[in-house]
């Protein structure tokens, strides 16, 4: 009797610690799969912070020139490539940008980019290729309907329409851009100013500021009065 009780109690201990090692083994395989999962998936963290409209200043490295940039990028559905949109302003003249970082169409062609921003009517505009790549393009013919529905909108559905009607697809965040992109008008205000008292030219005319002025918001062109008249006093 006494020796059955203790075979029985043998083989409870045994249960007991069979079952502390599968329990320990379980726990650090499951920390092991988090940590493989989290370092090989860390994707969502990335994808958050690149959906981000960020102000952002350039440097040309082979003549000093500076233009400034409100950028957006996400990646585009079909090839997982970087789709971004940008307004630009280099040399006092303000460009609205698109790079799908792959081939659109030859160089210096014209391709179709389609918006649709929150649950308004689809929209296109016309942009032409850069001359020193193909996966890009610009234009500086856009409308101040354009501009506010962006830094007015959530979301924007962009479409970009290549050589072969092959097409790139992406959705935009429109968070903050109001605020990037405001910076970037501004830019282009002051350097305009410095250009005309540097070079005491016309290249940049009244005509062709007053255009550009009337592209902007309300609220844009509010801040660019602002600007001038503290530029003047």
């Amino acid at each position: 009797m006494v020796k059955n009780i203790k075979t029985i109690s043998e083989k409870f201990d045994s249960t007991i610690y069979l079952k502390v090692i599968i329990k320990y083994f379980l726990h650090r395989n499951l920390l092991f799969l988090f940590f493989i999962i989290t370092a090989l998936f860390p994707a969502d963290t990335r994808a958050q912070s690149k959906m981000e409209w960020k102000y952002s200043i350039i440097k040309n490295k082979f003549n000093d020139m500076m233009s400034t940039s409100a950028q957006a990028v996400t990646s585009n559905y079909k090839f997982q490539n970087d789709f971004a949109i940008a307004f630009k302003c280099s040399n006092g003249h303000l460009t609205f940008e698109v790079d799908v970082d792959t081939f659109i169409t030859s160089k210096g062609d014209t391709f179709n980019f389609q918006y649709r921003v929150d649950k308004q009517k689809s929209k296109t505009i016309e942009l032409k290729t850069l001359m020193h790549t193909n996966n890009a393009g610009n234009t500086r013919n856009f409308s101040q309907e354009f501009v506010h529905e962006i830094i007015k909108g959530q979301t924007m559905h962009a479409r970009v329409i290549g050589w072969s009607n092959e097409f790139f697809d992406a959705e935009i965040s429109l968070n903050k851009a109001e605020d990037s992109i405001s910076r970037v008008f501004q830019d282009c205000l002051s350097s305009i100013f410095a250009q005309e008292q540097e070079k005491n030219d016309e290249n940049y005319s009244l005509n062709e500021f007053l255009n550009d002025f009337k592209k902007l918001t309300p609220k844009l062109q509010r801040n660019i009065l602002e600007g001038i008249k503290k530029l003047m006093s």
